[in-house]
């Protein structure tokens, strides 16, 4: 459950699946796989908060690099705190499935 203005959740499934990206809103839900690679970013400057479960389901199997690379890239370069440009060399440096 979430309660605010305005949240994007984003997770990327199992190697070769799709990123999922869901804007919910007031009075919403969604979901995240156990085990998958996500985030939640608040869209506004409004305080948010939500409630978080996870099942038991096992996720299978996922690849840590090939993943965090096909989140949103502006979002990987924030998490490792380097430029959009920089995340794109990392990103197109790696070999697949490693």
């Amino acid at each position: 459950m979430f309660k605010g203005s305005n949240l994007r959740t984003v997770f990327a499934a199992e190697n070769g699946g799709p990123v999922i990206t869901n804007d919910i809103t007031n009075d919403t839900s969604t979901f995240f796989p156990q085990g998958l690679i996500h985030y939640q970013q608040n869209m506004g400057c409004d305080t948010v908060a939500f409630i978080s479960k996870l099942n038991s389901a096992d996720p299978g199997v996922q690849t840590i690099t090939s993943n965090f690379f096909a989140l949103p890239i502006e979002q990987v370069a924030g998490s490792l705190d380097v430029s959009v440009e920089r995340a794109e060399e990392l990103r197109d440096g790696l070999p697949l499935n490693i």
